[in-house]
């Protein structure tokens, strides 16, 4: 991989990936000018979105994500969805972005990072203001009609749910309604844009209006799980990996395969690989040879900016 080593932190060369320290990343920051940047769940943490496979995630708390057969088959499970994101969509649509967001953005605008490949479906990335991003798994920002291909903005579609179920909105803690982040948010909130709201409660008289098109069903515009990539999202994910001359994983243990043959194609074209995320990864469980920083992503990305912005001071001397 252009010269990185595959030695382990232990010393045994056996392919899982050099560890890695943050003055190397500034160094091999500093000497990339088209850097393709893979996020995961773990840049949007500090924004409070739950990641899943976290220590503290969904998957740790007994939460099972939606599944697409399962959302368009159910009506039963529709209205579930839809009755929790009442109380989940306001935090999630109110979440800000943290310091490894503006920090990929500050080095777009430096020239440094050309490309932003996310599987997050928060819109943290553009709220940034980077410009070049790629939302692999789709946004949550939008809801999609399963029958006639319409687009809408969800936000406009949660005030209509929330005014056609407000006796639901009432019952269920009004006080959820208000853009502040608090404990008791943190620990109910999704990764999908829903809450958690307890076992045994009766969604059937949740109100779900169809497209005003053609009646046909609203889903977000996100890849559930059983469900597939679109065809020309994949092959531009494809290209900017083979166009980059670093893959820089942010946040992500590389667990689902959309993400992870991103890394796969970058090692076969010889691309250097770095990651930053805090645990293992799926890189280090195969074998990817790569360069592996276990820190959290935004203090690490906010001194390789501050280190960016001394070369431009020194230079300019």
């Amino acid at each position: 991989n252009r010269g990185m080593s595959t030695k382990t932190s232990s010393g045994q060369g056996d392919n899982r990936g050099e560890a890695g320290t943050l003055e190397d990343i500034k160094k091999i920051i500093s000497q990339s000018n088209n850097i393709l940047v893979l996020t995961g769940a773990g840049c949007s943490t500090r924004s409070g979105i739950p990641d899943y496979r976290g220590q503290s995630g969904s998957y740790a708390k007994g939460h099972k994500p939606m599944e697409h057969d399962q959302f368009i088959s159910s009506h039963e499970e529709r209205q579930r969805y839809w009755a929790r994101s009442l109380k989940g969509w306001p935090p999630f649509y109110n979440s800000k972005p943290n310091a490894a967001h503006y920090a990929i953005a500050e080095l777009e605008r430096m020239g440094k990072v050309r490309a932003i490949i996310t599987q997050n479906v928060d819109g943290l990335h553009q709220k940034a203001e980077s410009k070049n991003v790629l939302e692999l798994h789709g946004t949550n920002s939008y809801i999609r009609c399963m029958s006639c291909g319409e687009l809408s903005e969800r936000n406009a579609y949660q005030r209509l749910l929330s005014a056609l179920n407000m006796w639901w909105v009432k019952k269920h803690d009004k006080s959820t309604y208000v853009p502040e982040w608090n404990i008791k948010f943190r620990e109910q909130l999704r990764a999908d844009g829903d809450a958690e709201l307890g076992e045994g409660l009766d969604y059937s008289q949740i109100r779900v209006p169809g497209c005003t098109k053609c009646g046909g069903i609203w889903k977000p515009d996100v890849v559930y799980f059983g469900d597939t990539i679109p065809k020309d999202r994949v092959r531009s994910a494809s290209e900017a990996v083979s166009s980059s001359d670093l893959l820089l994983v942010c946040g992500s243990s590389l667990p689902v395969l959309s993400s992870f043959r991103l890394v796969l194609q970058a090692s076969k074209e010889n691309i250097p690989i770095v990651v930053i995320n805090i645990g293992e990864t799926r890189a280090e469980r195969e074998g990817i040879p790569h360069l592996k920083v276990d820190a959290e992503v935004g203090t690490t990305l906010e001194a390789c900016v501050a280190f960016l912005r001394s070369r431009e001071v020194m230079n300019d001397i």
